[in-house]
């Protein structure tokens, strides 16, 4: 499945910062396709595919959120344009 999560930052020098550190440590069934910050770092959108919502859910809530308030959303894969496709 895929997830947007939009992250209001609270902290944009601690949050890039954890962001930077923790790719390499994504858990098992989580990839992150796209990231999308404004110019200030504060505000940002990204694309991750997932096997559990809950799992990334609780990643990206144990790591970022005490920097910053996430919204996240499953993609109806459906009616979307763009998305990346297996090959």
């Amino acid at each position: 499945m895929f997830v947007v999560i939009q992250h209001e930052v609270r902290d944009p020098a601690t949050f890039w910062s954890i962001v930077s550190e923790e790719m390499d440590h994504l858990p098992d069934g989580i990839a992150l396709l796209q990231s999308l910050p404004n110019e200030f770092g504060t505000t940002e959108f990204s694309l991750w595919k997932t096997e559990q919502m809950e799992t990334l859910q609780a990643f990206v809530e144990r790591k970022l959120g005490l920097v910053s308030q996430a919204c996240f959303f499953p993609v109806h894969a459906g009616n979307a344009f763009g998305l990346p496709v297996a090959g």
